[in-house]
């Protein structure tokens, strides 16, 4: 038994060094030639992001209507299977149940994505461009602003029709406390499911951080992105492993 322990730390540590070899080696790979096509990879990016920031009205045009016809496809769908329902089913319940999940999903991408856009319809303000697209530049905030506020109240509707098929579940989806009220009124199966895909989330987010760690490495050495960058990740990395740990401290 204490061998096979031995045996298995070895490889273990054996593992970690091989992983480590190979993250060195990516990265080596990867800002040699970064420098090597320094030039032509910032002529693209810059391309890329002048043109990304020139169209922001029009890319917040469509990603808003792309994310409201799926948005609504799917909240009509589960009304209708509602609707169909003879509340014995359990195949057409969890159906109904992942049509509503799916729903409720694309509201909360679509919040983020248009976040996102909105980003760069602020860029193309900052960079000038508001004395020769004010109109266009107003009418980009006002789709921002009015499609959140679609996507904020369609959450709620979903969460209502949700509801209707647990009536145990409480909260209102425009209340500051909802996801706590809704936690509590789960059963004990419920929260293990939330509790498992927030830890998924979690271990998601550290390969990600790391990840874009490397990312934003090499992009100093091509684009001088400067220290914001990857201070912002640092401070949502720290947030997010200090939270998990105290937490878990008083468990």
């Amino acid at each position: 038994m204490e061998a096979n322990k031995v045996g298995s730390r070895r490889q273990t540590t054996m593992k970690f060094w091989v992983i480590l070899l190979i993250s060195t080696l990516v990265g080596g790979i990867g800002g040699f030639f970064s420098q090597m096509y320094e030039r032509s990879i910032y002529e693209t990016a810059m391309n890329v992001r002048d043109w990304s920031i020139s169209k922001a009205t029009y890319i917040m045009a469509a990603v808003s209507i792309i994310i409201l016809v799926s948005a609504l496809f799917y909240y009509f769908r589960s009304k209708r299977l509602v609707q169909e329902w003879d509340q014995e089913d359990e195949e057409m319940f969890d159906k109904i149940d992942k049509t509503q999940g799916i729903a409720l999903m694309i509201t909360t991408i679509g919040c983020i994505l248009t976040m996102i856009v909105f980003g760069l319809l602020m860029a193309n303000i900052v960079n000038g461009q508001l004395e020769n697209d004010i109109i266009l530049n107003m009418i980009g905030i006002g789709v921002f602003i009015a499609v959140n506020i679609a996507l904020t109240f369609l959450q709620r509707r979903i969460v209502d029709e949700t509801k209707k098929l647990r009536p145990e579940k409480q909260g209102d989806a425009l209340e500051v406390n909802f996801r706590k009220r809704w936690v509590e009124s789960c059963d004990e199966q419920e929260r293990q499911k939330i509790y498992k895909a927030a830890y998924k989330a979690f271990n998601a987010g550290n390969i990600l951080y790391m990840i874009l760690f490397i990312v934003l490495v090499i992009g100093q050495v091509v684009f001088h992105l400067g220290i914001a960058p990857m201070l912002v990740l640092g401070i949502i990395w720290l947030v997010q492993i200090l939270v998990y740990q105290l937490e878990a401290m008083k468990i």
